[in-house]
C-alpha cells in the first residue's frame, strides 16, 4: 500500500509540474512588451502562431514572410552588380558576444563597416551598417538547420549579418522603415560533413577562425546571461565564402517576431563551413532564463514561401 501511495505521490508532483508550466505560458498577450515566443511547434508559442501572440506581431502572417526555400530555376537575372564593403575583407575588427533570448548574438565593436552598391528594391545609392551578426539552427540530431534553403535542401547552420540604413540612427529604428534594412545570409556546412548537393560549382572553404571563435563564445555563454561576455577579432573573410560577388535576392522580413517586413535579403549562392564541434556547442547553449537547450527545437523558423503556391519576385545577379 506504502508502494502504491509512494508512485501516486510522484505521479502527482509530475502533473502539478506540468500545469505549473502550461499556467505559466501565456498564449494570447495584449502588451507587447511583455509577449514571449518560442520554438516549439507544439506549443501555443510556436512559429505557425506567431501572428496571434499579440497585435504587434501581426506581419508574422503577412505576405512577404521570410524565410523563403530558394527555387533557383524561378530566379530572374538581373545586372545589379555585387556590393561593396568600405573595408578590406582582410581587415579584422572586435566582436562582443552576448546571449539574446534564442542566440548568441554577436555585436561589432569600435568599427564602421558599410555595405554598399545595393542596387536593387530601390536602394541604390543607400548605405548599411554592419550592427552584428547571428545564427540559426535546427534541432539535436537534425542536419535540416538553416532557414533559407536551396531547392528544398537545408544546411546545418545558417549566418545573418544585418545591416541597417545609415539614414535612420540605429537598428531598431530602421527596422520600422521600409529602407531601414539588409541581411545577407549564408547558408552553413559542417566540415567533415556531406558536401550539400546544391553548391557544385563553390569552392569549398574552412573557416577556421570563424569555428575557434563560435566554439569559445558559445561556450561561454552556455549559461544564459545578457551580460557581454567575449570579445574576438574576426574579419570579413571570415563570415563570407570564397565567392563573394555571386547572391539571390528578395524583399522579405525579420525571421523572428515582430517579423518586419522591411528587409532586403541578400542570399549568398554558396556557403562557408565550420567545425562540427562549433555546430554541437551552440546546440548546448540554454534558451533564455530555461534549463532547456537551444538544441531541443532549434530556433529555425520554418519556410514561409517558395513553394510552387507561393511565387514571389528573386533575383540573382550571376
Amino acid at each position: 500500500m506504502n508502494k502504491e501511495f509512494e508512485v501516486c505521490f510522484f505521479l502527482l508532483v509530475i502533473l502539478r509540474s506540468h500545469c505549473a508550466e502550461a499556467s505559466s505560458i501565456v498564449c494570447d498577450e495584449p502588451d507587447c512588451s511583455k509577449a514571449k515566443y518560442n520554438y516549439d511547434r507544439e506549443s501555443c508559442l510556436g512559429p505557425v502562431n506567431w501572428s496571434d501572440i499579440t497585435p504587434c506581431w501581426s506581419q508574422c502572417g503577412g505576405n512577404r514572410q521570410s524565410p523563403v526555400n530558394i527555387r533557383r530555376a524561378d530566379a530572374t537575372f538581373s545586372n545589379i552588380g555585387s556590393f561593396t564593403f568600405n573595408i578590406g575583407v582582410q581587415q579584422a575588427f572586435q566582436v562582443s558576444t552576448f546571449s539574446k533570448g534564442f542566440a548568441t548574438t554577436f555585436k561589432i565593436e569600435n568599427a564602421n563597416i558599410i555595405l554598399s552598391n545595393v542596387n536593387q528594391f530601390g536602394l541604390t545609392g543607400s548605405s548599411f551598417k554592419l550592427d552584428g551578426f547571428h545564427f540559426h539552427t535546427g534541432r539535436y540530431n537534425s542536419m535540416m538547420g538553416s532557414e533559407h534553403s536551396f531547392d528544398d535542401e537545408f544546411t546545418p547552420l545558417e549566418l545573418h549579418l544585418v545591416f541597417y540604413n545609415t539614414k535612420y540612427p540605429d537598428v531598431n529604428t530602421a527596422s520600422t522603415q521600409s529602407d531601414g534594412l539588409v541581411v545577407i545570409g549564408v547558408l552553413t556546412q559542417a566540415s567533415g560533413g556531406v558536401w550539400n548537393s546544391q553548391f557544385p560549382d563553390c569552392q569549398k572553404t574552412n573557416q577556421a577562425e570563424l569555428s575557434r571563435v563560435l566554439k569559445k563564445a558559445f561556450k561561454k555563454t552556455e549559461d544564459y546571461s545578457e551580460d557581454e561576455l567575449f570579445f574576438a577579432d574576426l574579419a570579413l573573410k571570415d563570415l563570407l565564402p570564397a565567392d563573394q560577388e555571386s547572391f539571390y535576392t528578395y524583399e522579405g522580413s525579420l525571421t523572428t517576431p515582430s517579423c518586419s517586413e522591411t528587409v532586403t535579403w541578400i542570399v549568398m549562392k554558396c556557403p562557408i563551413t565550420v567545425s562540427v564541434n562549433a555546430i554541437e556547442t551552440f546546440k548546448n547553449i540554454k534558451i533564455q532564463n530555461d534549463e532547456e537547450e537551444l538544441g531541443v527545437h532549434g530556433n529555425r523558423r520554418p519556410v514561409q514561401r517558395g513553394q510552387q503556391n507561393t511565387p514571389f519576385t528573386l533575383l540573382r545577379n550571376f
